[in-house]
């Protein structure tokens, strides 16, 4: 269901429903191809706050942005799309990690010193076990048990 308004009613969204470019636009008030990055900006917080929403009418969904639209996505694309955030939020912790080794501590101060130096080992051994547990855990596939009439 594509919705086209000025508002929203969280309480009718559901799985699969667009929120298009031009309803994006009049909720927030910016044209997009006027001001562009400002209307990136204010979708990623119109994405948010319907997020907000629908979690408060108990609803757990995914919502996302796709070519300019919010989307609340399906369960198979939700899927696919936390799996990625997963694995890019990630890889930005191993850069993180990398990039905080390369610190020089001798300009450090010894409070500094010592905080600096107990984060890179928590953070060595965070993104040990997270590595551990993905070559050691493997699916188990599920059983189904259909009961039989008669």
């Amino acid at each position: 269901m594509i919705h086209q308004a000025t508002e929203i009613k969280y309480g009718t969204l559901d799985k699969g429903d667009v929120l298009s470019v031009e309803h994006c636009e009049a909720v927030m008030g910016i044209d997009r191809k006027t001001n562009p990055s400002g209307y990136t900006l204010a979708l990623m917080g119109l994405v948010t706050q319907v997020q907000r929403e629908i979690t408060q009418e108990g609803k757990r969904y995914t919502v996302a942005t796709r070519k300019g639209q919010v989307v609340v996505l399906t369960d198979p694309e939700a899927a696919e799309y936390q799996d990625h955030r997963f694995e890019s939020g990630q890889k930005t912790s191993r850069r993180a990690h990398f990039y905080n080794q390369c610190v020089d501590v001798n300009n450090l101060g010894q409070d500094q010193r010592s905080k600096h130096d107990y984060n890179l080992i928590k953070q060595a051994a965070i993104l040990s076990a997270a590595n551990g547990a993905r070559q050691a855990l493997r699916p188990i596939p599920v059983k189904r048990v259909t009961p039989t009439l008669g």
